[in-house]
């Protein structure tokens, strides 16, 4: 398996860093010059493997910690319970079971991950279903994550700024569930957070003065 630079070698890791480098791609696309650009913001077909592969990160890291903690907390608490619940729910009971605590459904962080959620299911569980996308378009529209002149809903969030919006929310979202745990959970999962670094918006290329090849590299957060 692979991971971020410096993070723990995990299945969620390694799908936060296939996560990172398709968005690379969608800065690779902007500066290429050959692709839409609206207001600033950049088409790429690379933010759909960006939501695929941060939705995929989230499932895999809730169920690490809920296997590493199985036997070790509230034993009235059966693991099993988790096995077919949806991620959404997955987020918010588990860490209100353990812990007694649990995410704001009224705050920002849930809506946009319930959202991301939705976005990456419009792309892997395609139904064509208009009235399914309006649901979340607006939620979208407000954060200025849609492209303008394109006409499909798949097409306007298939770009660099939703595709940081996806990266970054998930990052949070793993945060914010370690945060509700207790101290043991919080020591044993500190180092793994580091598979979850947010990216800032703004990039640096860079010219290898050796190869004369341009190397984009990504603005870390914290």
């Amino acid at each position: 398996m692979i991971a971020q630079k410096g993070g723990a070698e995990t299945l969620s890791g390694t799908f936060m860093a296939f996560a990172s480098l398709a968005y690379q791609k969608c800065i690779k696309d902007k500066e290429s010059g050959k692709v839409l650009i609206d207001e600033g913001n950049s088409y790429s077909a690379y933010a759909i493997e960006v939501y695929i592969m941060t939705v995929t990160a989230l499932e895999a890291f809730i169920n690490e910690v809920i296997s590493s903690l199985h036997g070790k907390q509230v034993e009235r608490v059966p693991v099993e319970i988790f096995e077919d619940m949806d991620l959404k729910n997955k987020y918010y009971y588990f860490p209100l079971l353990y812990w007694g605590k649990t995410f704001n459904k009224n705050e920002s962080l849930y809506a946009d991950f319930s959202c991301l959620i939705k976005v990456r299911n419009c792309f892997v569980h395609y139904k064509m279903d208009p009235e399914e996308e309006r649901r979340y378009y607006k939620h979208l529209n407000n954060k200025k994550l849609l492209l303008t002149s394109v006409s499909s809903f798949t097409g306007k969030v298939s770009n660099a700024k939703a595709a940081l919006w996806a990266y970054n929310t998930t990052c949070d979202m793993a945060h914010k569930l370690i945060e509700f745990g207790d101290d043991r959970t919080k020591i044993h999962w500190g180092s793994m957070l580091s598979n979850f670094t947010k990216i800032s918006d703004s990039v640096d290329v860079i010219r290898n003065t050796e190869t004369g090849k341009t190397v984009h590299g990504i603005h870390i957060i914290g």
